[in-house]
């Protein structure tokens, strides 16, 4: 607001199937031209394709799957760089996915940001922030020829919270490699 800019991140959540939530956060990198479209063309890929993949397999996707989709999205970015005549790494974008069920937790994840589950009772990091090689740095969907998507499988959870670099100071304890609870009780009781 200060710096009149508008915010580079891009969310989705919605349920893909019966008793599954497929929830998405992105953020555009600040340093990158057109991070907040980057961020955007990511979220809307991988929501698409959570959406058709359910419909049409009703099974979870495999590791296989995600990096299809993953390929797609910077497939996207690379052909809207190109008619831009910019590089790819100018629509620098993180990106954290989450699959949640009655049976099943599935998240992915490429930088900074996070995503905490609730299971019986107890607030733990499915997946941690991901810092670069030097400080204040990450990594991002456009990063090279193997971006570093790291998937994760876990038990079903009640609750599920994915967010980007803005507050993970705040909510996460990273010399204990814990999450701040009290946080996210209140957070998630209006939910």
């Amino acid at each position: 607001i200060r710096d009149g800019t508008r915010c580079d991140d891009a969310a989705a959540c919605a349920i893909v199937a019966p008793g599954v939530l497929f929830a998405i956060a992105c953020d555009g990198a600040g340093s990158a031209t057109f991070g907040r479209h980057g961020a955007h063309l990511t979220a809307r890929t991988f929501m698409l394709r959570a959406r058709m993949f359910m419909r049409s397999r009703g099974a979870w996707p495999s590791d296989d799957d995600l990096w299809a989709w993953l390929d797609e999205a910077r497939d996207a970015i690379g052909a809207v760089a190109a008619r831009r005549e910019v590089e790819r790494r100018e629509f620098a974008s993180t990106l954290i996915a989450c699959f949640a069920g009655a049976e099943e937790t599935l998240v992915a994840h490429i930088g900074d940001g996070a995503c905490v589950v609730r299971t019986e009772g107890q607030w733990a990091a499915a997946s941690w922030p991901e810092s670069g090689e030097y400080a204040s740095t990450t990594y991002f969907v456009t990063d090279g020829d193997l971006p570093r998507l790291r998937v994760s499988r876990h038990k079903a959870t009640d609750a599920i919270a994915l967010f980007t670099d803005g507050i993970e100071r705040l909510v996460l304890d990273f010399s204990q490699q814990s999450v701040h609870a009290p946080f996210f009780d209140r957070f998630i009781k209006p939910v």
